[in-house]
């Protein structure tokens, strides 16, 4: 796809660019694709697949574009926006930001067409994009790389909360980028999009707290229905528990905000191991967790269940071992982790 427009070059691994000469847009189509996000929203569609399936549609129904950036605020243990990019003929990639970033991250952020939005309390902003010249954002320079001739950012809140809301903006490569009928459809669209997105984010919320809190199963049991007390299933599983070492003396010596950094960088590291193979943490209790792995009643299940559960013991260890490495370089003290009841398991019947 060239850089400047007329040069007859293309990269490999771009996707070329539609034939786009003042593209007409349909009305029919476009409604169609509204009818969609409703139907989309009505059946509890996740974000993830909201997004994918309106972009396709969008591009589909004869809009002009090569990329589509969608952020969504978020209420999550471990982030707090949602990010999807979606590029012409490669999908949705899926990203999650959080607001203790890297300075790297931030700075960039601070130039972004997002934050100049913010700042100005503006709705829209739109830009057409000139290789040759010099770029206002940093982000410009990828869209160039891209062959984007033309860029559109807007913001969306989701009603009066100021921390509920949605960001996005929308790029093509057609020679003569927007047309103002095409603007007028991205206009008309995005209102529809807010609606269907909003009601995924809710259901996500919920999913999250609940999962969060309760555990994966027992959280989509609760989200079904089984809500009254002493409802429950009784359940064989590998059990994994773990805290970190010395954490009462972190907490005296250090004070609660080195206490409380140092813990999430603990769970950080060690989490994401024990959320995979069938396994899920059940509950978090101070500085510690508790994992489960579900299994049959039989010697082969319970077997496979344990060999899950000690896989997720040795990554868990070895992250732990890469964080400590990290934090000594920083000039911090170590986070261990108690192996000693990381190893302590069992396949035994629980309720949940």
């Amino acid at each position: 796809m060239p850089c400047r427009r007329g040069a007859g070059l293309r990269r490999k691994d771009q996707v070329p660019a539609m034939n786009t000469h003042r593209a007409h847009v349909s009305t029919t189509l476009l409604d169609r694709v509204s009818h969609w996000l409703q139907q989309a929203a009505l059946s509890g569609e996740t974000l993830e697949n909201l997004v994918q399936g309106f972009c396709e549609r969008l591009a589909a129904s004869g809009l002009p574009l090569n990329r589509v950036h969608l952020s969504f605020s978020m209420l999550h243990p471990l982030y707090d926006a949602l990010g999807f990019t979606w590029m012409r003929g490669k999908g949705v990639t899926v990203e999650g930001y959080r607001a203790d970033t890297s300075p790297e991250n931030t700075n960039r952020f601070l130039h972004s067409p997002y934050y100049y939005l913010l700042t100005n309390n503006l709705d829209h902003m739109r830009r057409q994009i000139d290789p040759a010249t010099p770029s206002e954002f940093p982000v410009f320079d990828d869209f160039k790389a891209l062959g984007v001739t033309d860029y559109i950012a807007f913001v969306q809140s989701f009603g009066e909360s100021a921390g509920q809301g949605m960001m996005g903006s929308w790029a093509t490569d057609a020679p003569d980028g927007f047309s103002d009928n095409v603007i007028e459809a991205l206009l008309r669209i995005q209102n529809s999009l807010a609606v269907a997105a909003k009601m995924a984010v809710l259901g996500k919320l919920a999913d999250n707290m609940l999962t969060t809190y309760l555990g994966g199963n027992a959280g989509k049991r609760v989200l079904s229905g089984q809500i009254r007390r002493g409802d429950g299933d009784t359940i064989r599983a590998a059990l994994v528990m773990a805290d970190m070492r010395q954490s009462t003396m972190l907490a005296e010596k250090e004070g609660r905000q080195v206490y409380i950094d140092t813990l999430n960088q603990f769970f950080d590291a060690i989490a994401t191991p024990f959320n995979r193979q069938g396994g899920e943490i059940l509950s978090f209790v101070g500085d510690g967790f508790l994992a489960v792995y579900p299994c049959g009643r039989h010697r082969e299940p319970s077997q496979v269940a344990a060999l899950a559960a000690m896989g997720a013991v040795r990554q868990a260890t070895a992250r732990m071992t890469e964080l400590n490495i990290d934090r000594k370089r920083q000039g911090l003290g170590k986070s261990a982790m108690a192996s000693a009841c990381m190893s302590a398991m069992s396949c035994s019947a629980m309720s949940a």
